[in-house]
């Protein structure tokens, strides 16, 4: 992409967490995602760290953080789609201004 002049937009956090996550943070805002395309949970279902938690921020930070440590990204262009295949917790214009 570089030598064609290109600026890559690289991955941000976009909230999917392990399912343990839980279990480090139990009081974090964590919810699964609905069933994908009708397949089995072990093919869908992640775990999602609400964006408005305040974990998210810190676990975001934290992601580009290790991302620019491992990778030394000549692009700071980040990209995340938090509600991509999934719905988002509220429709609420709210609720999305606040997710965003």
């Amino acid at each position: 992409m570089l030598d064609f002049g290109m600026i890559p937009a690289l991955p941000a956090f976009a909230g999917h967490v392990p399912d343990a996550f839980k279990t480090v943070h139990p009081s974090a805002n964590v919810t699964k995602s609905s069933r994908w395309a009708g397949f089995p949970d072990q093919f869908c279902c992640v775990s999602f760290l609400e964006p408005t938690d305040p974990l998210y921020v810190d676990v975001g930070a934290k992601f580009i953080e290790l991302f620019i440590k491992n990778f030394n990204p000549t692009s700071h262009i980040y990209n995340a789609d938090q509600f991509n295949e999934m719905r988002p917790g509220s429709d609420n214009p709210d609720y999305l201004k606040k997710a965003a």
